[in-house]
């Protein structure tokens, strides 16, 4: 991890970790919307930790532009969209539980005739 150097702090920069809770960081494409996304509000990469956690600086002066974008510029979560690969494997499990749900049924209704 980087470490916050003595000017960082001195010359007025403020720092915040935005986390996924689905990895969001780990796809190229979101990970350029994102960055772009926080531009707006002159928030900048510092480093990515991993496919969850990336953290992001700005001059404590940007947040005179904080009333002009759609998002809130202190944010530390960013679960919008949830991968392809992720709703495949719910919609998968749900479609095993209702499976294994209808043979039950099945099974208890030949057992009874």
């Amino acid at each position: 991890m980087t470490s916050y150097s003595s000017q960082d702090l001195e010359d007025d920069w403020e720092f915040k970790i935005l986390r996924s809770s689905y990895g969001a960081f780990g796809d190229s494409d979101q990970m350029a919307e994102i960055l772009e996304e926080e531009s707006q509000a002159g928030w900048v990469l510092v480093e990515k930790f991993d496919h969850q956690r990336i953290r992001l600086k700005r001059r404590a002066g940007e947040q005179r532009n904080d009333a002009t974008i759609d998002f809130d510029p202190y944010r530390t979560t960013f679960d919008e969209r949830m991968p392809a690969s992720t709703k495949t494997v719910l919609f998968g499990l749900l479609f095993f539980f209702l499976i294994l749900i209808a043979a039950g049924i099945g099974a208890a209704i030949l057992k009874g005739l």
